[in-house]
């Protein structure tokens, strides 16, 4: 119950992030003209052309890109966003369901070796092309699948629209397994360091309540038995071993006996 509720807590929050960072790049720069460009040369290379989207040949068809002004624009914006949060990436991305595969814009990942430069892709399924360019605007927008290069993933985002109404990209976040794991293992730790704080207090609390009203009781039971049978023994007529124990309030069941509780035995 509690993995549920934090992926949908994930899944809540990375949602939300695109959400308010498509409106603030939408205000600071607007994405369509560089969307459209970036895919505009994507869908006109050849199967052959994309086949190595690490190349510096692939690359070198998009590299003058990330010198305009709304790009870098969009990557500071997206950075801040990134930084300010627990996402794994932010980025912005188009879907292209002619190849079934994303298509990076704008990524404002600093390690080299995990930046996607613009133009960069990804196979994705179909189903999952299908449920953000069919999106209905109700609910929260998200898919979860499996990649090669992170694992298991959680995709949201939200449709950034050009002026026409048509859909140009995405800003999306993805959060990873590992992000939601480790989540459920914090609790999972909390939870343990609480639960055995509560078991000692309770642990103490009960032991001296059974001290109070069941050990002493018998041990002062038994210390006046001992003593009623040694001078028993020794021939001494001392009936006052009993008369002092409290027995009514340690044992109330008692107090239906009038003839014990008046005898003090």
């Amino acid at each position: 119950m509690y993995s549920v509720a934090v992926a949908r807590q994930d899944i809540s929050t990375a949602f939300n992030l695109s959400r308010s960072a498509s409106s603030i790049v939408y205000k600071a720069a607007g994405t369509e003209s560089l969307s459209r460009e970036v895919m505009n040369r994507y869908r006109a290379l050849s199967e052959s052309e994309r086949a190595d989207p690490s190349s510096a040949s692939y690359q070198a068809h998009f590299a003058d890109l990330t010198q305009r002004d709304d790009f870098v624009m969009i990557r500071s914006v997206l950075s801040d966003f990134k930084e300010s949060s627990d996402v794994y990436a932010i980025y912005l991305a188009m879907y292209d369901a002619e190849s079934d595969a994303i298509v990076y814009i704008v990524d404002p990942e600093t390690d080299p070796d995990l930046c996607c430069k613009p133009g960069t892709w990804e196979s994705v399924e179909h189903e999952g092309i299908e449920k953000f360019l069919g999106w209905d605007e109700t609910g929260m927008l998200y898919d979860v699948g499996f990649t090669e290069n992170y694992g298991w993933m959680c995709t949201s985002g939200v449709p950034v629209k050009g002026a026409s109404g048509e859909i140009t990209g995405f800003i999306l976040a993805d959060i990873t397994l590992d992000d939601v794991v480790s989540g459920i293992w914090r609790f999972v730790l909390q939870y343990t360091i609480g639960l055995l704080i509560v078991l000692i207090l309770f642990g103490f609390i009960l032991l001296r309540y059974m001290r109070k009203t069941v050990v002493m009781p018998i041990n002062a039971i038994t210390e006046a038995s001992r003593n009623y049978a040694a001078d028993k023994k020794a021939g001494v007529q001392n009936t006052e071993h009993f008369v002092n124990l409290d027995i009514c309030l340690w044992f109330p069941a008692l107090c239906s006996l009038p003839a014990l509780c008046l005898s003090g035995r």
